[in-house]
């Protein structure tokens, strides 16, 4: 469903929301009501790379099938991490009548916290963003927490940076 500001009516005692979601032309961040109380939330992409290396780029064309560069160094792209739970992919999908291959799909899971006597749950006013399913609890996973961060800081990207020029 593409996000035009639906309001969703929560059955009593709901606490949290779970949804699996994507944004189109993303990402996306979006604003939902949970109640009265706003919720913002980033909505990655649909489609695209999710992570990856730092990668060398060099200056010219650098043949497909090489077994080593001669080309000058121009720069290294910094590693990239989408800061998002893939719940679902898919190897390829299909645009204009056609498979597209290796163009990988996702659907990322998030959640919100529902405040006390809330019974409404508004969507964003943006149809980018496109809700494939929602779910509703009475739970709040009983107070668990990661220890440790989910996902690394690449902070050594900006002095990385800073030496050999931004990608």
């Amino acid at each position: 469903m593409a996000c035009q500001g639906q309001i969703l009516s929560l059955p009593p005692g709901t606490r949290r929301v779970q949804f699996l979601a994507a944004a189109a032309q993303g990402p996306v961040t979006a604003a939902f009501l949970t109640g009265t109380q706003p919720a913002v939330r980033v909505i990655p992409a649909w489609t695209g790379s999710l992570g990856a290396w730092d990668n060398r780029v060099f200056k010219g064309e650098v043949p497909d099938l090489t077994y080593s560069v001669d080309n000058e160094l121009e720069r290294v792209a910094p590693a990239i991490l989408i800061e998002g739970r893939p719940a679902w992919w898919a190897s390829h999908h299909h645009a204009k009548g056609r498979d597209q291959i290796y163009a990988y799909s996702y659907l990322f899971a998030f959640h919100l916290e529902i405040p006390a006597g809330a019974g409404t749950l508004t969507l964003p006013r943006d149809p980018r963003v496109k809700v494939f399913a929602v779910t509703a609890s009475t739970l709040d996973n009983g107070g668990a927490a990661p220890l440790q961060p989910l996902f690394p800081e690449l902070g050594r990207d900006a002095a990385f940076q800073l030496r050999f020029g931004k990608p």
